[in-house]
């Protein structure tokens, strides 16, 4: 009998799928990546991964192919701040991409089932829409970048959840799972890559015992807060992976981002209680390391700082010391700067209690003003909520936060928790950083874990792409 269309459809899916998930195009995506900022390539590469993801979308019927070429891409343009002009020129180029999803959504397109954390996004959804109502003019919600961000983080992420659930929910002959942590485990190595570029390319400042201060710094630390959780879950089956788990938080420290360190520190004790609780093998050796670390921290930390401080003002010109006294003055201005803002949203939640002001409210430039393209953050989850939300967006996202503890709860096990702590590195850089209020990568990302986390657990012997395959 002749091959239909749609069996030879089949087919090409079905080798597309294979290629774009293997380990050797998992392998070879990411050398040529690590070349990009090595030889500063970032506005080409863009244009070459906008091609690469359209033929993924057009070729293969499986979603997750895009996931490593989007985290990697991620990566690199972090590079590219205030880069608004930049890209608008190659604006045209666009068609191509958009037009290789629409083909996807509409050749491909499944059925979703809702699950327990849809509830929460459509909550956030309706609290992100009517932020600022009675008081922010539509014409700041509709123009540009604005309507970026609300109809990003609002119909964007339900849309999100609708599309990529069927998906990543249908069986395959893969497992799945698996291979998002291979995503997420490239993603942050990728990131030691681009700051290990930094720090060469300033190496200097780096001879001279200085710290090298880059503007991607607390985007790096974000995603290696995001992809950190992953070796230590991969080293509860292989103890090689813990060097990386190190690896990674060595590297938030080199970022010189000062909410990395703080939070990034604090996941990374998290992560190793969550090895304590999983791995009782070694459970000891991981409290006492906890313990050790704890203790180090307390009473040496305050002393390198401060000896640091003083060395700095006797020696002014000694280099070595100068990255604290840095520190010190950047972090005094910022803490500033950040109560200024704690109080501003609180003035503006006393100025539209139910609403707020909005997401793209721009009354608060005289304390932050953004460069262009970009949205006037608080710099903080809590003041973000309430400044710009009111009641409505904080009764909105504690209900998300608190559904999507319960959901890993229920769920359970290494593999939810590990994936959970994936957004809590994310939730704890949103505390002084935009973070999650960001669509793509980052509110996106959140979509995409919790998706699988929701998944019923599987038992291996009935099939091969259940937990215990990872």
């Amino acid at each position: 009998m002749k091959p239909t269309i749609q069996d030879r459809m089949k087919r090409i899916n079905q080798v597309a799928d294979a290629f774009f998930l293997g380990k050797p195009f998992f392998a070879v995506l990411f050398f040529l990546t690590c070349l990009v900022p090595i030889f500063d390539w970032e506005v080409p590469a863009v244009l070459v991964y906008a091609v690469l993801l359209s033929v993924i979308f057009v070729l293969c019927d499986d979603i997750q192919c895009v996931f490593l070429p989007v985290m990697l891409l991620s990566v690199f343009v972090t590079k590219c701040y205030n880069s608004y002009d930049t890209f608008m020129a190659y604006i045209g180029f666009a068609v191509l991409p958009v037009a290789a999803v629409l083909f996807h959504l509409i050749v491909y397109r499944k059925k979703p089932v809702l699950g327990p954390t849809f509830g929460g996004l459509c909550a956030v959804a309706v609290a992100v829409l009517l932020g600022g109502m009675g008081t922010l003019p539509w014409a700041d919600r509709i123009g540009g970048s604005a309507l970026y961000y609300i109809l990003g983080l609002s119909i964007g992420m339900v849309a999100a959840y609708l599309i990529l659930q069927p998906r990543l929910a249908e069986p395959c002959v893969y497992p799945r799972k698996k291979k998002f942590l291979s995503a997420l485990l490239l993603m942050g190595a990728l990131c030691c890559v681009c700051i290990t570029v930094f720090y060469f390319k300033d190496l200097d400042r780096v001879l001279a015992g200085h710290f090298t201060v880059f503007q991607s710094s607390n985007n790096l630390s974000t995603m290696l807060m995001v992809s950190m959780p992953v070796p230590a879950m991969l080293s509860l089956k292989k103890k090689r992976w813990l060097p990386v788990l190190f690896l990674f938080a060595v590297f938030i420290v080199l970022t010189a981002s000062r909410g990395g360190i703080v939070m990034g520190g604090i996941e990374f004790f998290i992560l190793l209680g969550y090895l304590a609780v999983f791995d009782r093998k070694y459970r000891y050796a991981y409290l006492v390391a906890i313990v050790v670390l704890a203790i180090g921290i307390y009473f040496g930390l305050p002393h390198f700082l401060t000896a640091s401080y003083i060395y700095s003002n006797l020696n002014p010109n000694q280099p070595p010391s100068s990255y604290y006294r840095e520190i010190l003055e950047l972090e005094k201005q910022i803490g500033e700067s950040r109560l200024k803002l704690l109080l501003r949203a609180w003035e503006n939640f006393r100025g539209n209690i139910l609403f707020g002001q909005g997401l793209t409210y721009r009354g608060n430039t005289d304390i932050y003003n953004p460069v262009r393209g970009a949205m006037c953050w608080y710099h903080m989850w809590t003041a973000q909520v309430l400044g710009s939300m009111g009641l409505l967006g904080v009764v909105a996202y504690l209900y998300q936060l608190i559904q999507r503890i319960v959901v890993t709860a229920r769920r359970g096990g290494w593999l939810a928790w590990g994936l959970f702590l994936c957004y809590g590195g994310l939730f704890l850089m949103s505390q002084v950083n935009p973070g999650e209020f960001c669509p793509v990568p980052y509110a996106l990302t959140a979509v995409i874990l919790f998706l699988f986390i929701e998944q019923p657990r599987k038992k291996a012997a009935a099939d091969p792409t259940a937990e215990k395959a990872i």
